[in-house]
């Protein structure tokens, strides 16, 4: 896949919400839960972390992603959530939004020292509003850091992958959001969790999946195939 020309980050990486269905379609759908960032990968397949999305919602309500449109923001529906089949805690989606350009995808691993940033939307907040609904404040932040370590880590409910460890922060709200090079919008990793080091003093780090396991995703919106081998077939289909 080319390298895009330009990437507004609000545009194409999207805060994931659980909503409230509204029983009209001409209403606006109400968030509920702000749970994290996530990016598009191809035409109709969004990507984030499964442990945002793996609980079924409960009935008259859905997972979706916020885009910031000219009228205001607006609701895109996920719809075929299926966990990466490897195992990762990777999910791919099915979503009606077009972004207008997208990310490309890494092939080689990260070095030790390699200078990345990622965007994405941690520190949700949730005002009280009198005499109506929560108001859910999200703001996109851009974050900048480096690799320390790549490094086998036991990813909480997965086990131990091979991930990027990072000299960044990576609060609530980040899961899902895309690892990028710097100055680029290639992207080589996904945000998972942050770890916390006793070390005299607690030091934290963010634990990204790594390229290969990016690579290796596997769904059926892949058509079963890893996500790199979809996308050159994908891309091959349209030359």
């Amino acid at each position: 896949m080319s390298q895009p020309q330009s990437i507004r980050p609000a545009d194409h990486f999207l805060a994931v919400f659980l909503v409230d269905q509204p029983r009209n379609s001409s209403e606006p759908a109400s968030p509920v839960e702000h749970l994290g960032t996530g990016f598009f990968v191809a035409p109709g397949i969004f990507v984030t972390c499964w442990h945002c999305v793996r609980e079924q919602p409960p009935a008259g309500q859905t997972y979706a992603v916020c885009v910031f449109e000219a009228a205001g923001p607006r609701a895109y529906y996920l719809r075929d959530i299926e966990r990466d089949r490897n195992g990762s805690d990777i999910a791919t989606a099915r979503c009606d939004y077009a972004p207008s350009s997208l990310p490309a995808l890494g092939s080689d691993a990260l070095t030790y020292g390699a200078n990345v940033w990622s965007f994405g939307y941690p520190f949700p907040e949730r005002r009280p509003v009198f005499a109506g609904p929560t108001a859910h404040v999200i703001n996109g932040r851009m974050l900048r850091g480096y690799v320390t370590r790549h490094c086998w880590h036991d990813v909480p409910g997965v086990g131990r992958r091979e991930v990027y460890e990072l000299d960044m922060k990576a609060p609530e709200g980040l899961s899902g959001a895309p690892l990028m090079m710097t100055e680029t919008h290639t992207v080589y990793g996904i945000l998972i969790a942050e770890n916390s080091i006793e070390m005299g003093r607690v030091v934290s780090f963010a634990i990204a999946h790594d390229t290969a396991t990016l690579r290796n995703v596997t769904t059926a919106l892949t058509d079963g195939v890893p996500l790199s081998q979809y996308l050159d077939q994908q891309q091959g289909v349209g030359a």
